[in-house]
C-alpha cells in the first residue's frame, strides 16, 4: 500500500474514535425533541441500544465509504477487502453484504458456502440490480440452483448470460446472450487450439499505445499468422503504415461502448469472467448473430494477475496472461504498443486522443511484469531499451 492508501486507512482509524461525539450529538437531539421527557423510562432504557445502533451504523457507513474510495483508486488489496467486511459486520444489511461479495469477486474469489446462504436469505432486501447480480453469483457457485418464481426476462438490461440461459422461454436477444454461458467451455477450448496452431507463424498482440505513431510497423504486423487488437484500434484518420489491416481476434474491455469490428474470428472480453458480472452485451450481439465466439477470461487467470499487481490489470495484461495460460509458454508471441502508452508527449491512446490513462491500473507494476515476461521469452517488437 502506498502513502495514499496508508493515509486513507489512518484517517478511517482515527475517525472511528469520533463515534463518542456522534453519540453525544444523538443524545442532544433526543433531548431537544422531548423524547426522554415524554417517555422517561422507555427513553432511558432504550438509550444504550440506540447508541449502539448509531455507533454501528456510523462505523459501517464510514467503512463502506473508504472501501468504495479504495476500490475506485484501484487498491485491490486485503486492506480494501477488510473495509468492505468491516462495513457489512457493522451494518448487517444485505446491500452491504452484496458489496462485500462483489469486491471479493473483483479480487477473483468465489462465494463461500456461508456467504451463499446469507445472500440467498437476503435476496428480498435488494434492489433489482443487486438482486440479479446476487443470483448470478449464486449460480456461479451452484449451477443447479433453482431460479425464483419472480425471475423473468422482463428485467431488461439486468440479466447476465447464466441468468439468460436459465430462462424457460427466451427472446431472440436472450437466446444469443445465453450462448455466451452455454458455449463458453467449447469456445475456450477451440480458441486454445487455434492460438496453438498459429504459434509457428507468430501471434502478434497489438495494443493502442500512442508510442506506435510514426513507427511504420503496420506491414510487420500484417505478416504474422494471427493479429490481436483491442477496443477502438482504428479510425478513418489512421495511417495504416502504423497499424496495418490484419485483425483476427478482438479484445474488448467490459466498459467499452463502441462498435465491434468486422471480419474478426474471435472476441475476448477481459475482466473476472464477466459472464457472471456483466449485463450489457449489446456491443457483441452482432458478433454472436454471425456465430463468432465471445470468450471471457477464466476467473483463476484474473485472480493470479490481481494478486501480483494488487490492482485491476489493463486489458493488454489480462489477455497476455490468458494467452500464456493457453499456450504454456511465450513461444511465438510478440507484442507492440502495450506497456508504453505514456511515452509520446504524455498522450496515451493512439486512436483516441481524448482518452487518458486509467489511474486505477498500476502502470509501473505492469511495465515491470512485461519486462519479467520478456525475460521468459515474450518478444517486444517496439522495445526501445
Amino acid at each position: 500500500m502506498n502513502k495514499r492508501g496508508s493515509t486513507t486507512w489512518s484517517i478511517f482509524t482515527r475517525m472511528k474514535h469520533s463515534m463518542a461525539i456522534a453519540c453525544i450529538n444523538y443524545a442532544r437531539a433526543c433531548w431537544k425533541k422531548g423524547m426522554w421527557s415524554a417517555y422517561p423510562h422507555n427513553g432511558w432504557a432504550t438509550w444504550p441500544r440506540r447508541a449502539l445502533e448509531l455507533k454501528n451504523y456510523t462505523i459501517g457507513m464510514m467503512a463502506l465509504y473508504f472501501a468504495v474510495k479504495l476500490r475506485k483508486k484501484g487498491y485491490y488489496t486485503r486492506r480494501s477487502l477488510k473495509c468492505y467486511l468491516f462495513a457489512w459486520q457493522h451494518l448487517r444489511s444485505t446491500p452491504a453484504l452484496i458489496r462485500y461479495v462483489e469486491f471479493r469477486r473483483d479480487m477473483g474469489m468465489l462465494l463461500t458456502k456461508r456467504l451463499a446462504q446469507l445472500l440467498q436469505k437476503g435476496l428480498g432486501n435488494l434492489n433489482d440490480y443487486d438482486y440479479y447480480l446476487a443470483l448470478s453469483f449464486l449460480l456461479e457457485r451452484t449451477p443447479e440452483l433453482i431460479m425464483p418464481a419472480c425471475f423473468s426476462q422482463n428485467a431488461n438490461g439486468l440479466l447476465t448470460p447464466p441468468l439468460a440461459a436459465s430462462l424457460p422461454e427466451k427472446s431472440a436477444k436472450m437466446a444469443l446472450i445465453s450462448e455466451i454461458h452455454q458455449q463458453q467451455a467449447q469456445w475456450r477450448e477451440a480458441f486454445g487450439n487455434w492460438v496453438k496452431q498459429q504459434q509457428s507463424a507468430g501471434i502478434c498482440v497489438v495494443g493502442n499505445a500512442a508510442s506506435l505513431t510514426g513507427k511504420n510497423m503496420g506491414h510487420k504486423f500484417d505478416q504474422f499468422g494471427a493479429v490481436i487488437r483491442f477496443n477502438l484500434f482504428q479510425t478513418d484518420d489512421d495511417t495504416y503504415a502504423d497499424i496495418g489491416t490484419h485483425h483476427d481476434a478482438w479484445v474488448m474491455a467490459p466498459g467499452f461502448r463502441g462498435y465491434a469490428p468486422q471480419k474478426v474470428k474471435w472476441c475476448i472480453i477481459t475482466g473476472p469472467d464477466m459472464r457472471f458480472r456483466l449485463s450489457y452485451w449489446d456491443t457483441v450481439l452482432p458478433l454472436l448473430h454471425d456465430n463468432i465466439p465471445v470468450l471471457t477470461v477464466p476467473l483463476p487467470v484474473w485472480r493470479d494477475i490481481v494478486a501480483k499487481l494488487k490492482s485491476p490489470p489493463s486489458a493488454g495484461i489480462v489477455f497476455l496472461a490468458f494467452l500464456r495460460e493457453l499456450l504454456g509458454s511465450w513461444e511465438g508471441v510478440h507484442i507492440a504498443g502495450i506497456g508504453t502508452g505514456l511515452t509520446l508527449g504524455g498522450r496515451y491512446h493512439r486512436a483516441d486522443s481524448k482518452q487518458h490513462a486509467v489511474t486505477r491500473h498500476d502502470w509501473h507494476k505492469e511495465a515491470r511484469l512485461i519486462r519479467k515476461w520478456q525475460q521468459e521469452g515474450l518478444s517486444i517488437l517496439d522495445d526501445a531499451s
